[in-house]
């Protein structure tokens, strides 16, 4: 009989494109017991629902149905470099953002306070899209039309009061993660095919 974890197990199977004989030798099963735990048939293991979580890279609650949110967030927090680290997909970015904040710490005062404002401006902007995706209630946003307005001119404004804190405090970089290398890539990738857009108009 299926249940919410066969049918999530399949599925996440199945989205990640993964071959279930593939999945079943990488999950240390034979084929056909991965696929009476996907029918229901057969009930499975603590050990190898944590086996699926990391294999799939969701968590344990999504599989068992208790969260239908399907990322660790283990990962996400996680200091050790991650699978996913090389694409430009949402969790990496979170990743970025979270190393990110843990270096904040050692900035100087003024410095932190900035990027904590940009930040906030960029989360702003961004849950924007989803409320004009109809993902987000209306009484959230409460700058509406005079939006745009207000954001360029709180983005010039952040900018350069983090101008002026940089120029006063310097230090020596450690290494960065691969999380952040991709985030960095990806936005002057698609800074370039903007810029050469707007030359071609």
């Amino acid at each position: 009989m299926a249940t919410v974890f066969s049918e999530r197990l399949a599925a996440i199977r199945k989205e990640k494109g993964v071959a279930q004989k593939m999945a079943a030798a990488e999950l240390g099963v034979s084929q056909a017991l991965l696929s009476h735990y996907e029918k229901g048939i057969r009930e499975c293991s603590p050990a190898f629902i944590a086996r699926a979580a990391a294999y799939y890279e969701v968590s344990a609650d999504y599989l068992l149905g208790l969260s239908d949110e399907p990322r660790n967030m283990n990962t996400v927090f996680s200091q050790e470099e991650q699978p996913f680290d090389g694409d430009a997909v949402p969790q990496t970015m979170y990743r970025a953002l979270v190393w990110l904040g843990r270096e904040a710490e050692s900035l100087s005062a003024a410095c932190a306070t900035q990027v904590m404002r940009l930040y906030a401006l960029s989360f702003y902007q961004a849950a924007n899209v989803f409320f004009t995706q109809g993902k987000l209630p209306e009484a959230q946003i409460h700058l509406q039309e005079e939006q745009p307005f207000y954001l360029s001119i709180a983005e010039h404004i952040h900018t350069q009061q983090l101008s002026d804190a940089l120029r006063q405090s310097s230090g020596s970089p450690g290494p960065c993660p691969r999380c952040v290398e991709t985030i960095l890539r990806s936005c002057e990738e698609q800074t370039k095919e903007a810029v050469n857009r707007l030359r071609c108009e």
